[in-house]
């Protein structure tokens, strides 16, 4: 099932290959080792749903000069560490 916040949201890919994603955008703040804000990113939350309903996500970050980053969230001592 796809999340109520992307439904209400509306954003649509669909690609040449007629697979469909669903994305929302979000304010990030990305803060370093001691949890000082150093930049607010753009999140970017991609959705698919698979063949077998099942459903697969991914996510993006992006800053206001259109460099993209993508975040490991299993690495807690590293998170958030781009730019600090």
């Amino acid at each position: 099932m796809i999340p109520n916040s992307l439904i209400q949201s509306k954003n649509e890919i669909i690609l040449s290959d007629n697979s469909k994603f669903f994305y929302s955008i979000r304010p990030f703040e990305m803060t370093n080792i001691l949890g000082h804000v150093v930049a607010i990113l753009q999140e970017y939350t991609f959705v698919k749903i698979d063949d077998s309903n099942n459903e697969l996500s991914y996510k993006l970050y992006r800053t206001k000069e259109g460099n993209w980053y993508e975040i490991n969230s299993e690495l807690p001592t590293l998170e958030n560490n781009i730019l600090s």
